[in-house]
């Protein structure tokens, strides 16, 4: 096994076994994130073949964000994902690392340090369909005065924070229920993956 830096062209294969895992990444969000830390992007390679993703894309000195964490299903149960998953973890350094996560891994998440900070809510439907004519697609023009409307992301104790799902700073001391967010990192600017 070889864990690599993953190409671009590594990335959109990384993407499509997301959308077969039922993902749905942000349509652009693959391209801004990889200009915004290239190097944050991990693969583990079996016979020259891909075999394991994994981005932890730093977004300032402070935070960095994880995701796209998918091992192919023939390479599942062999300590692949969970080799990617310690050498990509360790390009965040000493920053505060946020995750959406699924929930069959939840457990594994803790045991690796990272602790609950709120649930992620979807909504879905169809803008053209709305009941009020005063609905319609938010434009980019819009982006600013969505932001000041909501007051900017939150954790569930009411305090900013990088949005919804796991977080951790690496070396920290164990979970606890008593453990409090470790260091509270400002959120990156424009759209954010969640996986």
């Amino acid at each position: 096994m070889i864990i690599r830096q993953m190409t671009r062209e590594d990335l959109s294969t990384a993407l499509d076994w997301a959308a077969l895992e039922g993902w749905n990444p942000g349509l652009e969000d693959a391209d801004a994130f990889f200009r915004a830390d290239s190097e944050g992007f991990f693969a583990a390679e079996i016979d020259g073949a891909l075999a394991a993703s994994m981005s932890v894309v730093n977004h300032s000195d402070t935070f960095s964000f994880a995701g796209l964490y998918i091992c192919r299903p023939e390479f599942r149960g062999r300590g692949i994902g969970l080799a990617l998953w310690t050498q990509a973890l360790d390009h965040a350094g000493d920053r505060t690392i946020g995750l959406d996560g699924v929930p069959a891994q939840q457990d594994n998440y803790r045991k690796s340090g990272f602790e609950w900070a709120g649930e992620t809510l979807r909504f879905a439907g169809d803008v053209a369909s709305a009941a009020n004519p005063a609905v319609r697609r938010a434009e980019a023009d819009d982006i600013p005065a969505l932001l000041a409307l909501d007051g900017g992301p939150r954790d569930i104790r009411g305090n900013r924070s990088c949005g919804p799902g796991w977080r951790t700073r690496r070396r920290a001391a164990p979970w606890s229920s008593k453990r409090t967010a470790v260091r509270r990192a400002s959120p990156p600017t424009g759209n954010v993956a969640r996986g």
